[in-house]
């Protein structure tokens, strides 16, 4: 038997912190990140957006901060642990195919479907 999921409900996921307690996922095409506990099996907190998700990455180390990107053509930076505590910055490419945060996590690259790649610097307040 063989059980074919489609692209709208893949399952992206992603570690959050290194002892493997809780882990970030969404469903592709959804507006939603979800932050599940191993432990309990549940989904802890649920963060929605205002647009449907494209990519996730997570900032290095400990920082609560995850960065995704949006349909709407959107670089969202968002504090899983205090949600008001979120910044949106309207990205320049036609159509976002990469994205990827440093290692010191100062600086967010994004690339275009054209070639082009943007560097953003990071400010937390």
């Amino acid at each position: 038997m063989h059980n074919e999921v489609s692209e709208e409900n893949q399952v992206e996921v992603g570690m959050l912190n290194n002892d493997l307690a809780s882990y970030v996922c969404y469903v592709r095409k959804s507006p939603n990140l979800f932050i599940r506990n191993f432990e309990l099996h549940q989904v802890v907190k649920r963060i929605e957006l205002h647009a449907r998700i494209q990519q996730l990455e997570m900032a290095p180390g400990n920082a609560p901060f995850l960065y995704v990107t949006c349909e709407d053509n959107t670089l969202n930076m968002v504090d899983f642990v205090n949600e008001a505590n979120r910044s949106q910055v309207d990205l320049i490419h036609d159509s976002v195919r990469s994205m990827k945060v440093c290692p010191n996590g100062r600086y967010v690259m994004t690339g275009g479907d054209k070639g082009d790649i943007v560097v953003w610097k990071v400010r937390r307040q």
